[in-house]
């Protein structure tokens, strides 16, 4: 399997992101506001060769972002309190 050599999106992708999903984490539907965010390889993952494309993300609280999980069990929880 080859991973895509860019692993985060850049601020272009996240702000078509924002636009396309209106603004809300896309695993809780809660707005983003001002909270910290980022952009999450959905549905597929990086790690299983997920291109670090915008038909391949989603933006997400950094609170909901549970990296090293497979996604569908990722989007079962709620988000992790540090």
């Amino acid at each position: 399997m080859r991973l895509d050599r860019r692993r985060t999106f850049s601020d272009e992708q996240k702000a078509e992101m924002l636009k396309r999903d209106g603004a809300k984490c896309q695993m809780f539907q809660k707005d983003l506001g001002l909270s910290p965010f980022e952009g999450d390889h959905y549905p597929l993952a990086w790690r299983d060769g997920g291109p670090t494309e915008i038909e391949n993300g989603r933006l997400v609280h950094t609170s909901c972002h549970v990296r090293g999980r497979p996604a569908a069990s990722a989007d079962v929880i709620g988000p992790i309190e540090i």
